[in-house]
């Protein structure tokens, strides 16, 4: 989620996130059903160790409706736009 709040805020389409976010599956697949036994230890279900194809796109529908979007969001935590003017400065973006 870090990674993608923080393509959101360098202003990455949201179907480039998504990408970059599907192809996490593949590279988490090898420790999958460790991290499953961990999540479900702690309560989480199974379904929590995937990486479903639309969660990109709910994340920015949730951040639109409950905040006006990804910087109303990051604004509410605290991560202003001096900040996220700094973040895009060290990122090169």
């Amino acid at each position: 989620m870090i990674i993608a709040l923080t393509l959101l805020t360098l202003r990455v389409p949201t179907d480039a996130i998504t990408h970059d976010y599907l192809l996490s599956q593949s590279g988490l697949e090898p420790e999958r059903e460790e991290r499953v036994v961990e999540m479900t230890h702690i309560g989480l279900s199974r379904e929590w160790g995937d990486c479903p194809p639309e969660l990109i796109q709910r994340v920015c529908g949730h951040l639109d409706v409950r905040y006006g979007g990804v910087d109303g969001y990051l604004d509410s935590i605290g991560f202003g736009a001096e900040d996220r003017a700094r973040l895009v400065e060290v990122l090169g973006a």
